[in-house]
């Protein structure tokens, strides 16, 4: 076998386990770096999707309740006799009124047991 005489200056012993701490070190904080980017990101990703479904089921909660309000304001209204549904035009106008208050509501109407129907679009 062939031996090649290796001559390094002292200077390179010294340096070269310096300059593999330097490069171990850069990689660990480089790794740790992404891995809690990485985390931030799914975190303020899972926030906004959580944000965004809030407001979903707020809207539509809203919006779905609203027909259901609407009628018993006027089962309660012909209840009192505040809306008089055998007066056409007065229910008409009431009716038309409630579509200007609820404009999530696209029309109103009722009908009654002689099959009598009334209804208001917006």
């Amino acid at each position: 076998m062939l031996k090649i005489p290796l001559k390094l200056s002292i200077r390179w012993i010294v340096a070269i386990p310096f300059i593999v701490q330097i490069i171990l070190v850069v990689g660990i904080v480089e790794y740790l770096s992404i891995r809690n980017s990485q985390n931030s990101i799914n975190e303020l990703s899972l926030k906004l999707r959580q944000e965004v479904t809030r407001r979903v089921q707020q809207y539509l909660k809203t919006y779905l309740s609203t027909p259901f309000v609407v009628n018993g304001m006027n089962s309660n209204a012909i209840e009192s006799g505040a809306l008089n549904i055998q007066d056409v035009e007065s229910a008409q106008y009431y009716l038309w009124k409630q579509i200007q208050l609820f404009e999530s509501v696209p029309n109103v109407g009722f009908g009654n047991e002689k099959g009598d129907f009334i209804a208001i679009e917006g």
